[in-house]
């Protein structure tokens, strides 16, 4: 399993890329593979420039039993809440997306997952240049898309793997990620009208967890909740498939 990359992306900002992220990595070493968590590029970051707090990669770093640095882990972070290419912009820093990419792959030299979480959608904006989307082909690993139980949860979710599937993107899968609120008719008719006309597998829905909280780093019953609620050996017999 060795050297094995997930990208976890989204489709759009908010949607649960975090909590599935250290989802799957707290799953995975529970399963005693030597999987760790990273999130390349954060943006809204509290702080001073130099001194940014990454508030999600510090939960991934949890997650992956904190045997990473929070450098490794967050190795750009940003102060304002907007796309990356922007907050870099203003910060006038630049965004080394080959850099980037080498860092990750270093950590797949030492570890046996590395699961990698995209900052937004697919499509945002990482350099002048480039799209989110673009980093992930250049990593050559697979995709697996996040998307809410929402009103306009089937338009973004196809949308995004459409993209996925014109760029020749292997997808692992994709699920949704339901945080809490109103469960009305949208929301659980979600799943099953994506699946009507989505060929890429669909993994699961992740309830509400108890006692979860990202910014102070609790994971409540996150692991737990993950296990019975996303197809997890599947999802990660698709990454041995896929990845490599």
């Amino acid at each position: 399993m060795r050297g094995r990359v997930l990208f976890v992306g989204g489709t759009d900002t908010g949607v649960g890329k975090t909590v599935v992220s250290a989802a799957i990595t707290a799953l995975a070493r529970r399963d005693g593979l030597d999987a760790v968590a990273m999130k390349p590029v954060e943006t809204g970051c509290p702080g001073r420039p130099g001194k940014r707090r990454p508030i999600d990669g510090r939960f991934l770093r949890l997650a992956g039993g904190s045997v990473l640095s929070e450098g490794e882990i967050s190795p750009v972070t940003l102060g304002r809440p907007a796309a990356p290419s922007v907050a870099a912009r203003i910060e006038r820093r630049s965004i080394n997306l080959p850099d980037l990419k080498r860092s990750i792959e270093k950590l797949g030299r030492r570890h046996d997952l590395v699961v990698v979480e995209g900052a937004g959608g697919l499509l945002v904006p990482m350099t002048g240049r480039s799209l989110q989307i673009d980093f992930v082909i250049s990593l050559g690993c697979p995709l697996l898309l996040v998307g809410r139980t929402a009103l306009g949860a089937v338009n973004q979710m196809l949308l995004s793997l459409d993209a996925a599937r014109t760029r020749k993107i292997p997808v692992v899968g994709w699920l949704l990620n339901h945080s809490g609120g109103r469960f009305g008719l949208a929301e659980r008719t979600a799943a099953s009208e994506i699946a009507r006309f989505a060929d890429e597998l669909f993994l699961g829905i992740l309830p509400p967890i108890r006692g979860l909280s990202v910014e102070r780093g609790e994971f409540g019953s996150l692991a737990d909740d993950a296990a019975r609620s996303v197809k997890w050996r599947t999802l990660l017999r698709r990454i041995e498939e896929m990845d490599g």
